[in-house]
């Protein structure tokens, strides 16, 4: 038996098989490890103005920043689930004519991690637009407010749910129709079952019309020839679903590129 897509190619039910062994990461899964290496700086060290979020957590702000932007970061951080209430946590929020600063508190060591690095990235552009759009810094502190790390964040990130499990995650300026559509097209495919956790990236490429997708994948997949031709048996059919030219890229959870095609719509 074969899966006919939209543009008259076939996936054979053995490269869907494949597929669904390739073991699509959710980015939740790295971000609950790497969120539990978050901590908090020494008391005698603290600056700004705290604003207390939870019975544990806060916000401190300081320079420009106003208790309603530490409000929102806050309000903000326990939708995203950084902020659960369960331990001791403290952000810094600051602002000045270039933007805003937001500092997390990380055990030692754990600045050095790509997949931790990866996982802020993907936290502040969750929360570039909420901040107002403009260039956020994001850095990784240790207990004593050094900054041992420094991201620049230039791109918004939201999530679609394409189910209870599995998400679309999308950059400015990808819309959430784009993202709805390509979520439908996965839903045609068989991609996307609602039965495994996966996360997929959207971004628009530098042509303004070429969509990059990315999917975070099981370590080695990129090495298996066989695995590899079930993704662009895929991702070219997906290419006449969305109406768009599409490159489609097989990343580790460092977001490393193993694997990239490009297939015209």
């Amino acid at each position: 038996m074969s899966h006919l897509l939209i543009d008259g190619s076939q996936l054979t039910d053995s490269q869907a098989e494949k597929i669904m062994r390739a073991k699509i990461m959710p980015l939740a899964f790295v971000a609950l490890f790497v969120f539990g290496m978050v901590s908090s700086y020494g008391r005698s060290k603290a600056i700004g103005t705290k604003l207390k979020i939870t019975e544990k957590e806060t916000v401190s702000y300081s320079g420009d920043a106003t208790e309603t932007d530490a409000g929102t970061l806050g309000k903000r951080l326990v939708e995203l689930d950084y902020f659960d209430g369960q331990g001791d946590a403290d952000v810094l929020l600051s602002k000045n004519d270039s933007g805003f600063t937001v500092s997390f508190v990380l055990q030692d060591g754990a600045w050095e991690s790509a997949s931790t690095v990866t996982s802020f990235a993907s936290l502040g552009r969750q929360l570039h637009q909420i901040l107002g759009g403009r260039p956020l810094t994001v850095n990784l502190i240790d207990s004593d407010i050094n900054v041992r790390r420094s991201l620049s964040i230039t791109q918004s990130e939201s999530v679609l749910a394409a189910s209870e499990c599995e998400s679309i995650r999308y950059l400015s300026p990808a819309t959430e129709a784009q993202a709805d559509l390509l979520a439908d097209a996965f839903k045609k495919v068989g991609f996307f079952d609602g039965n495994n956790p996966k996360d997929v990236f959207l971004e628009i490429g530098s042509d303004s019309e070429t969509q990059i997708i990315s999917a975070v994948v099981q370590e080695g997949v990129w090495n298996d020839p066989e695995m590899v031709a079930s993704f662009d048996a895929l991702f070219a059919g997906l290419a006449g679903i969305i109406n768009a030219p599409i490159e489609y890229r097989l990343i580790d959870k460092s977001n490393n590129l193993h694997h990239s095609n490009s297939f015209a719509e």
